[in-house]
């Protein structure tokens, strides 16, 4: 080699060994996590049914099951926790049997759900896919699911309409579905009473409701939480709604009380009710 031509120098970083990545090359990852990804990783304050926002992912959390019904077209959960209660959703039919075992008045941790903005700008509301998971925990310092405050029926009527309201009573009476020829809405209509008085209270049902319930058998004991009193025809009547909650043959202490009570009063009338055994509902335990 000509000594005139001068030697190819090499470049600084080739007499390096070490892992720190070239000026000129950005690397690969930071070693700093980016803020969002310290949200994501950050566990130090527990996720609360409230805190969750619509597309936010949460790898689980804790919830008490406090209600559970069946639509037309979904199978819905009231779940609660220490910071409030939101509506837990399953549309697809195909995953209702995973959820159908679930029990009231259970702490479960569950796991692998979206989070969706509430209808009409309501509050975010938890959907349950294929690969949702439910384990049961212990309840240990976990809220209790809220009391009753039962309302008796022959106080109704004092009450302004529009009222919510928690009521026990006895079904003694389930008309057929009838069809609004017009709207196509449905309407369901039952009767309970509360204190054997025969002076039995209309509850109406409506739309998927009405179908989902049209089978229930009267003379067993039903609880519904914040039922909405209304008056037709200068009479109280309770209407089911979308957030009120239902347990059908509930084995809440009150409840057992009362069909207790209405069994007696049958049979001293050589009435034989139906046993409440047969036809099992949702648990209800204070």
């Amino acid at each position: 080699m000509d000594e005139r031509t001068p030697k190819k120098r090499s470049h600084p970083e080739d007499d390096f060994t070490t892992d720190v990545p070239s000026p000129r090359k950005a690397p690969k990852e930071s070693f700093w996590p980016s803020k969002r990804r310290l949200e994501m990783l950050d566990v130090r304050t527990p996720t609360t049914l409230t805190t969750l926002k619509p597309s936010e992912k949460v790898r689980e959390i804790k919830v008490r099951v406090v209600g559970k019904r069946q639509r037309q077209n979904l199978l819905e959960f009231t779940v609660m926790d220490q910071s409030g209660q939101r509506t837990m959703k399953a549309l697809n039919r195909a995953t209702w049997n995973q959820f159908r075992t679930l029990e009231i008045d259970t702490v479960y941790k569950v796991s692998n759900f979206t989070v969706n903005a509430g209808w009409n700008g309501g509050n975010p509301e938890i959907s349950l896919g294929p690969y949702s998971h439910f384990e049961g925990i212990s309840d240990k310092d976990f809220p209790p699911m809220p009391p009753f405050n039962f309302t008796p029926l022959k106080d109704l009527s004092s009450l302004p309409d529009d009222t919510r309201v928690d009521v026990l009573g006895i079904v003694t009476k389930v008309k057929d579905v009838v069809n609004n020829s017009v709207t196509g809405v449905q309407r369901l209509e039952i009767y309970i009473d509360d204190d054997i008085s025969k002076c039995d209270l209309s509850v109406i049902f409506w739309r998927d409701d009405a179908s989902s319930f049209a089978g229930m058998k009267p003379f067993i004991p039903i609880i519904f939480r914040d039922a909405v009193k209304l008056t037709y025809c200068d009479e109280p009547t309770l209407h089911v709604k979308s957030f009120t909650q239902i347990w059908e043959n509930s084995s809440n202490a009150d409840a057992r009380d009362l069909y207790e009570r209405f069994e007696k009063a049958a049979l001293e009338e050589g009435v034989e009710l139906i046993e409440a055994d047969e036809h099992a509902g949702e648990s209800a335990n204070e």
